[in-house]
């Protein structure tokens, strides 16, 4: 399943959900660290970060909430920043 893109570094749709990880496929040059706005299917705003990247998958870390339970594989907005966490 290709990865829905809404515009410019925002997608609709994760593959992949466990606990506050999820799995997206077919992002266009996503950077380690960096920061991810999601928008729930409810409206609720969450932050999260680029955890991992391969070939073909990001691994995000979504702060704050187990997303198994709130957000699911589906139609989620998630918006890649372009920021990068620094410590």
């Amino acid at each position: 399943m290709k990865g829905s893109t809404v515009s410019n570094g925002a997608y609709q749709t994760v593959h992949g959900v466990n606990g506050p990880l999820l799995i997206m496929r077919n992002v266009k040059f996503p950077v380690f660290g960096e920061i991810v706005r999601i928008t729930l299917k409810d409206g609720t705003k969450r932050m999260g970060q680029v955890l991992e990247i391969s070939v073909c998958n990001s691994w995000l870390v979504i702060y704050q909430r187990d997303m198994n339970k709130e957000g699911g594989p589906g139609r989620n907005l998630l918006q890649f920043t372009g920021e990068i966490v620094e410590t």
